[in-house]
């Protein structure tokens, strides 16, 4: 019993350590050459946006929905959206930025991503941005439901997204 527990606190001290290490050296980098992807004067953008190409369409998909509901996302001053490669399997993604409201980090497990509908996809994506932007928990709407069902429609999302926005409005 004793190993095993040891074992089990020895996986989460390397998972731990991975994890710490990429969101260090991400800052590091960022601050020693001074990457700004984009930058805008226009009111509620972030200072520096760094998002995945292949998830880029599904944050663009998301964005676009609620402010065209007039729901502004606060974003905060750095938005990063990216894959994780040593992240547990059973979890398909992390909202690191969650109740930090200065930034929008959501890592998305790459193994499971490639394994997953399109649908599926957007309802990921989707959770864990309102986790992240939005500071929402699990249950707070269907959308933030888990576990994710074996089978999302595109309508099941599109309804979901509705009334993710319906209880937005309603805050």
């Amino acid at each position: 019993m004793k190993n095993t527990i040891q074992s089990i606190m020895d996986k989460i001290a390397k998972f731990m350590f991975i994890t710490l290490s990429g969101l260090v050296m991400t800052a590091i980098i960022l601050i020693f050459i001074g990457v700004q992807v984009s930058k805008s004067n226009k009111k509620y953008n972030p200072d520096t946006i760094a998002i995945n190409s292949i998830l880029r369409p599904y944050v663009k998909e998301y964005k676009d929905s609620l402010e065209a509901n007039d729901i502004r996302l606060p974003w905060g001053d750095l938005v990063r959206v990216k894959f994780g490669i040593a992240m547990p399997n059973k979890i398909l993604g992390i909202a690191w930025g969650m109740d930090m409201d200065n930034i929008t980090f959501v890592e998305i497990n790459y193994q499971n991503w490639l394994h997953l509908t399109h649908e599926q996809k957007r309802l990921v994506m989707f959770h864990e941005l309102s986790h992240d932007v939005f500071n929402l928990k699990h249950f707070d709407t269907p959308l933030m439901d888990t576990p994710m069902p074996k089978y999302v429609t595109r309508r099941k999302v599109n309804t979901w997204l509705e009334k993710l926005i319906e209880h937005l409005n309603n805050k």
